[in-house]
C-alpha cells in the first residue's frame, strides 16, 4: 500500500495568507504571530487553538484549497479578527455570526480530531469581549491536550 503525499504545509494560516494576501503575506504573518504570542498564548483555550492548528495544517490547508469561497471568507474573517485584536476592541455580533457561518460550512470537512463544538465554544465566548477576555472565558471549558512544561518552583 502506498500513499502519495502533497507538498508539506508549515501552517494552514501561512498557506492561507500566501494565497489571499499576496505581497503583504509575510508582514501579515509576522503580525499574526505577534498577536498569537502576546494575546492568544496567555489562555488555556488559546493554547488549545494553537495546538489544534499545528496538528492539522495539511488537512486545513486542503480544506481551504478545495473551496475558494470558504478560503476567501476565512481570510476576510482573519483580517477582521486581526484588526479587532490589535485595537483591543470587542468582537461584535456580526463578526461572531459570520465566523459561525464559515465554521458551519467547513464542519463536515474538518478533521474529526478538531471538534466543531469546542471551536463553537471559543467563538461564542468572544462575543462582546476582547480577544483576551473571550479566550479566558473559553478556558473555563477548553484546555490544550498537551500542557506546556512548567518551570520547577523555587523554594
Amino acid at each position: 500500500m502506498t500513499q502519495t503525499l502533497g507538498q508539506p504545509v508549515d501552517c494552514a494560516v501561512n498557506n492561507l495568507l500566501r494565497q489571499e494576501a499576496g505581497p503583504s503575506a509575510q508582514s501579515m504573518a509576522k503580525h499574526l504571530r505577534h498577536i498569537r504570542d502576546t494575546k492568544v498564548k496567555g489562555a488555556q483555550a488559546g493554547l488549545w487553538l494553537i495546538e489544534s492548528l499545528e496538528r492539522h495544517p495539511a488537512e486545513l490547508a486542503g480544506l481551504l484549497d478545495q473551496d475558494p469561497e470558504l478560503r476567501r471568507k476565512s481570510f476576510d474573517l482573519l483580517r477582521r479578527a486581526e484588526r479587532i485584536a490589535t485595537a483591543g476592541h470587542t468582537f461584535d455580533d456580526e463578526s461572531i455570526e459570520l465566523t459561525k457561518d464559515v465554521l458551519m460550512r467547513a464542519a463536515c470537512l474538518m478533521p474529526p480530531s478538531l471538534p466543531e463544538a469546542a471551536l463553537r465554544t471559543v467563538i461564542e465566548c468572544l462575543r462582546g469581549c476582547t480577544l483576551e477576555e473571550g479566550l479566558e472565558a473559553a478556558s473555563q471549558t477548553i484546555r490544550p491536550r498537551f500542557r506546556p512544561a512548567q518551570a520547577p518552583q523555587q523554594d
